[in-house]
């Protein structure tokens, strides 16, 4: 069984690192992966149009701009006076019209075209008149032929954030009208963030971040108070130990790592320390080990619990183990206002959608118990704060009150 549950988390540890969703990814691609880009595209806010090795979309942003030219053709062979003379142009019908009118304006004679044409090339040199794609740092490796995108000014940028997150309110109220009027409750959905993207726009869902650090969130609601890292004392019970000051380190501080075991695989003095040291610490720590060398180190050998009625020691599984992280979480959470608030907003009609880095959204057709007792997927305080707001007029199906097997 510990096993079965180890190799799981393993699993689960490697599909963290590597799932991306492809396929949502791929369609918030499909419309900005065009031939031709109209409109001025400033720095970071368009997706990168090349693909990856696998043949994937790109899912970086854009911060270049390169010409769009076949490996081993116009490339191999311009210049550097023609890189400089280069005018890159998204709309290459536009650029000529453009060019042949303010030619005709400078000559104001009989001039011909053909005279015009040649007019330019002599003050200009060979021009060279390219389409180009918008590209990522990774992709735009032709750094001679390639210019950074502008960076729109600061203060228009706040205001399309403005309108656009007022536009999502409204939106958001919209629907929440609708559900009221059709007798529905609010929708709860989850949605795992990425590192510096932002998440998947859902119409009409109001963006919940239960995170530690997105308290200020301007196209959201914040609520750090509702992230582990800020829910606590953690009064275990654990005999002869304090109690924690926060979910996290409690969490992390239960963990046993290889580096803290003795020759017969029992918890060392190491660990003693470690765990002390956790449970008194106010700074919250998603870690108890930095990973290094390439590989994860948050892969404990197992999580061991003292009884606090015998006060003897329990080895636990991944699995066996979220009954306290989960119990604990529901226990502090539920007496938080933030949680009341967004309880009040799903019974109203409003529809949330929950995003935090592990807020996995459960695959179709499976259950939120299902969801508990799957080792390869994380279960973290996103999923815990769905299954509350989905179940809370129902609080004894909570899976980790089903599955609970000491006593806490």
């Amino acid at each position: 069984m510990e096993k079965s549950d180890d190799e799981g988390e393993m699993e689960m540890e490697r599909m963290e690192e590597a799932n991306e969703e492809e396929e949502e990814e791929e369609e918030e691609i499909a419309e900005e992966e065009k031939e031709v880009v109209e409109g001025v595209v400033y720095y970071g806010e368009l997706k990168c149009q090349a693909r990856r090795g696998s043949g994937k979309a790109c899912t970086n942003n854009a911060y270049f701009a390169q010409p769009k030219i076949p490996s081993g053709g116009l490339a191999s062979f311009l210049t550097a006076k023609h890189r400089n003379n280069i005018k890159m142009n998204s709309n290459k019908k536009n650029k000529k019209t453009n060019k042949n009118t303010q030619n005709q304006e400078k000559k104001n004679n009989n001039s011909t075209k053909t005279d015009n044409h040649n007019k330019e090339e002599e003050e200009e040199g060979d021009e060279v008149v390219v389409e180009e794609r918008f590209l990522c740092g990774v992709h735009a490796k032709d750094k001679l032929g390639r210019r950074p995108l502008p960076k729109r000014d600061p203060k228009d940028r706040k205001r399309i954030e403005q309108q656009r997150n007022e536009a999502d309110r409204a939106a958001v109220e919209q629907h929440r009208q609708r559900n009221q009027a059709a007798g529905r409750r609010g929708d709860v959905v989850l949605e795992r963030l990425r590192m510096l993207k932002a998440p998947r726009h859902r119409e009409g869902y109001l963006r919940v971040y239960p995170n530690f650090k997105h308290q200020n969130k301007a196209d959201g609601f914040g609520c750090a108070r509702l992230s582990p890292m800020s829910l606590g004392p953690v009064d275990h019970g654990q005999p002869d130990l304090p109690p924690a000051l926060n979910i996290e380190n409690f969490h992390q501080g239960t963990k046993v790592f290889k580096e803290e075991i003795d020759a017969e695989g029992n918890p060392g003095p190491r660990y003693v320390a470690n765990r002390l040291r956790f449970y008194e610490d106010p700074v919250p720590h998603r870690h108890k080990y930095r990973a290094s060398g390439g590989g994860n180190r948050n892969i404990p050998l197992y999580f061991l619990w003292i009884d606090r009625r015998y006060g003897s020691e329990h080895r636990l599984t991944y699995v066996e183990s979220r009954q306290f992280y989960c119990n604990f979480y529901e226990r502090l959470a539920s007496q938080e206002p933030d949680f009341q608030k967004l309880v009040e907003m799903v019974e109203a009609g409003t529809n949330l959608q929950l995003c935090g880095y592990d807020a996995h959204p459960l695959p179709e057709g499976q259950t939120i118990e299902g969801a508990y007792l799957d080792p390869s997927v994380p279960f973290g305080h996103e999923r815990v704060l769905y299954a509350m707001l989905l179940l809370h007029d129902r609080p004894d199906d909570f899976p980790w009150r089903k599955h609970k097997t000491f006593d806490f």
